[in-house]
């Protein structure tokens, strides 16, 4: 994980992989799979490498005695937000539909990570022309945020910048502007805590 999160996935992956692998630890091979899946789509925009990383990651699962549901519905909400970027857009419908139900077997039907696939569904809503029930699954993942996480919470903050794009793309432009403002105000509170303990110098060369 700590490799992932600083660009350094490739020196790591390959040597844990092998070390899962070969001690026939099917399940942690596959927990491993599932971050290179998530780095190399989401991270790096290699979709085709990052797909390949899902469907090993789901066999593996297939061979546990009790797979995780919340391990599959990480690969299955991972697999939807990359068939999103490539434009897969019934592919990616089925794949968040699956993985907000095996999230609500998981987690619980209010949690945030239920509310994140909610999200990208209503992203591809979205996009497939469905503006209204677009709208619904962003305004429930709404709530959902506010009430684990706060109004102020940076995913928050992204959920009020797709909406206010939904809005926008149906000319309510109104309520547009209200939902980025409100981003925005998040934003700049984040910002604002961020360079709370560095020089005048280096704060306003981070704001500029």
């Amino acid at each position: 994980d700590f490799c992932l999160s600083r660009g350094l996935g490739d020196v790591y992956k390959r040597q844990a992989f092998d070390r899962a692998m070969s001690g026939q630890r099917d399940e942690l091979a596959a927990r491993i799979a599932r971050k290179v899946c998530w780095f190399e789509g989401i991270r790096r925009g290699k979709i085709n490498a990052a797909l390949a990383w899902c469907d090993f990651a789901d066999g593996l699962m297939a061979r546990v005695r009790r797979p995780s549901a919340l391990g599959a519905g990480l690969v299955a909400h991972t697999r939807g937000q990359l068939y999103v970027d490539a434009e897969r857009f019934d592919e990616a419908e089925a794949q968040l539909l699956s993985a907000i139900e095996l999230r609500r077997e998981a987690l619980g039907e209010e949690h945030p990570w239920v509310a994140a696939s909610m999200k990208e569904l209503g992203v591809v809503r979205r996009y497939q022309g469905r503006p209204d029930e677009s709208l619904r699954l962003q305004e429930e993942a709404l709530a959902m945020y506010e009430a684990a996480l706060g109004p102020r919470h940076p995913y928050t903050s992204e959920l009020h910048v797709s909406m206010g794009n939904l809005a926008s793309s149906e000319a309510q432009y109104v309520v547009a502007r209200s939902h980025f403002l409100k981003a925005l105000s998040v934003a700049e509170a984040s910002l604002g805590l961020s360079l709370i303990h560095i020089s005048e110098p280096t704060r306003q060369a981070e704001i500029s």
